[in-house]
């Protein structure tokens, strides 16, 4: 019940920022809070469809006493910016990015 209150925003949810709006809530309550990159990265393997379009960019890919974390932001600029190409990703290269070389992090 309280999971339908979460938000992209909410401390341990912004790996729903690599979803589309209309089905994070269902994420969430399927996911819960901190998912590893593994759990995510199975989730959208199986629901591809509800993967965003837009671009995000790690902010954060730490290893701290032991546990890893992954944090991410978004770019919903239109039209899309090249020169910022570099360090922005497609939503679905990310989080392939992070489980081929982080995926037992968790997201913050």
């Amino acid at each position: 019940m309280k999971l339908q209150m979460t938000t992209a925003e909410t401390p341990s949810f912004h790996y729903l920022l690599l979803f589309r709006e209309d089905y994070r809530e269902e994420i969430a309550e399927h996911l819960k809070a901190s998912p590893t990159v593994d759990d995510v990265f199975g989730f959208a393997l199986l629901n591809k469809f509800t993967l965003a379009e837009y671009r995000v960019q790690p902010t954060k890919i730490d290893l701290e006493n032991g546990q890893g974390t992954v944090d991410i932001e978004v770019d919903f600029e239109e039209p899309w910016n090249q020169t910022k190409a570099n360090n922005w990703w497609l939503a679905k290269d990310l989080l392939f990015y992070l489980y081929e070389n982080f995926e037992n992090y968790k997201f913050m």
